[in-house]
């Protein structure tokens, strides 16, 4: 089993990886990647200083990917989850109002995105999620209600974590683009 974390970028996937990890979830990690912004056909990798970065779909292709990352929660961008291998996947996607996360993109990255294609991409990734065989389970979860209330929505995703020790890294006052 793999323990999935999508969604589209700025709307708490990075939030919802270093939850996993506090609450005893392994994680997928690279702590020697580039830690700055890139474009790689067409997916951006945010700069991560905790190293939980998305999944390339080049990554994905290597031997090995997904057994290797077994009992393990890994970070893949909507936009690339047409290229997972076949697995037992749990998901949970990331959701953030699009404005807000147009708004937080400019302000981090000088990113220019637009909410139609916010909306498309979430949207689409949602629909190859529900046409997969192999996920088992797909969670929605509203950046706003994990910021909330964190402990009853990581207690809801009903993950093998300690949802009280999960939910101590939320910090709701990092929330600036509303």
């Amino acid at each position: 089993m793999i323990y999935l974390v999508t969604g589209f970028m700025r709307s708490g996937t990075s939030l919802m990886m270093q939850a996993l990890e506090a609450g005893g979830l392994p994680v997928v990690r690279n702590e020697a990647r580039d830690q700055i912004t890139r474009f790689h056909g067409g997916f951006a990798y945010e700069a991560n200083p905790a190293g939980l970065y998305e999944v390339s779909p080049e990554e994905m292709e290597q031997p090995g990917f997904p057994r290797q990352h077994d009992g393990r929660a890994v970070k893949v961008v909507v936009a690339a989850l047409g290229h997972l291998a076949v697995h037992d996947y749990r998901v949970v996607c990331m959701h953030r109002e699009a404005r807000q996360v147009v708004d937080s993109a400019w302000r981090a990255f000088r990113i220019k995105v637009t909410a139609a294609t916010v909306r498309a991409w979430v949207d689409e990734g949602v629909k190859t999620l529900d046409n997969r065989r192999d996920v088992r389970d797909v969670q929605h979860v509203a950046y706003e209600n994990v910021l909330a209330d964190p402990a009853l929505v990581l207690k809801r995703l009903d993950w093998p974590i300690d949802a009280e020790a999960a939910a101590k890294v939320v910090k709701p006052e990092l929330w600036r683009c509303r």
